[in-house]
């Protein structure tokens, strides 16, 4: 079975993160889409189970930090990832 790596340009992800983040893109941006956008995450990473995508206003550290020990990512590519399907699922 291959592994799926949603930071890689593909069909679901078309995008490639780049190495320079701006200042707007070192918080997540979800203001109420996290219901759209945790199917676009679960469907990249099956290893995450659903209470593990459980997200409330104010708790972005929790669930980051939850992402980081299931993904194996840097805090900063998640929430670039992140924000970068905010803007394209919408």
């Amino acid at each position: 079975m291959k592994f799926y790596n949603p930071f890689t340009q593909s069909r679901l992800f078309p995008f490639v993160l780049s190495k320079a983040v701006p200042a707007s893109e070192k918080r997540l941006q979800l203001r109420g889409r996290w219901v759209e956008v945790r199917s676009h995450v679960k469907r990249a990473y099956a290893n995450i189970a659903d209470q593990d995508l459980n997200y409330q206003e104010g708790q972005e550290e929790e669930l980051l930090l939850t992402l980081q020990h299931k993904t194996g990512h840097r805090r900063e590519e998640l929430i670039q990832w992140i924000n970068q399907l905010v803007r394209t699922v919408f």
